[in-house]
C-alpha cells in the first residue's frame, strides 16, 4: 500500500481520533502538527509518527504492525522525513491536542527531597574509641 492523506491539512488532534477509530485495525499516521508555543506563543511545527492500535485489533494486525514499526521509522528515516516526536495510542481519548502540548511541552516539576535529619544528643564528632583507659582489675 502507498501512504495517502486521509485528513485534511493542519487538522486538529480530535479530526485524526476520528479517522483512527473509524476502523478496528491498527495504523500507523504521520502528521505535520501546527501549534502554538505556550511559553514563546510563537507558531511552531512538530513532525509526529503515531502508531495507533486499538485493544480490540484482530492479535495477527496487532504482531505485524508492532513489528513493522521499527523498519517503518528507518525508512522514513532513510527519506529524510523528519520524526521529531513519536506516539502510541490505543484510544481515541489518546489522541488529543492537550495530551499533545502536554507531550511536546512538559510541565516542569520541582524534584522533592528528603533532608536526613540531624544527629541528635551531644556536639561535636562522633567519636568511635573512648578516651577513657581500661585498667585491669
Amino acid at each position: 500500500r502507498t501512504p495517502r492523506s486521509i485528513v485534511k491539512q493542519n487538522a486538529a488532534m480530535e479530526d485524526i481520533a476520528k479517522v483512527c477509530t473509524a476502523k478496528k485495525e491498527p495504523r500507523y499516521l504521520y502528521h505535520r502538527y501546527i501549534h502554538q508555543n505556550p511559553d514563546t506563543k510563537e507558531q511552531k511545527t512538530a513532525h509526529l509518527f503515531i502508531y495507533y492500535c486499538p485493544d480490540d485489533a484482530q492479535p495477527r494486525m496487532k504482531m505485524m504492525y508492532s513489528t513493522c514499526k521499527a523498519m517503518v521509522l528507518r525508512v522514513l528515516e532513510k527519506m529524510n522525513v523528519p520524526v521529531t516526536n513519536k506516539f502510541e495510542a490505543s484510544t481515541g481519548g489518546e489522541l488529543t491536542d492537550r495530551v499533545v502540548m502536554d507531550e511536546l511541552y512538559p510541565k516542569k516539576t520541582e524534584k522533592v527531597t528528603f533532608k536526613k535529619p540531624k544527629a541528635g544528643g551531644k556536639k561535636g564528632k562522633r567519636r568511635l574509641i573512648s578516651k577513657k583507659k581500661f585498667t585491669a582489675s
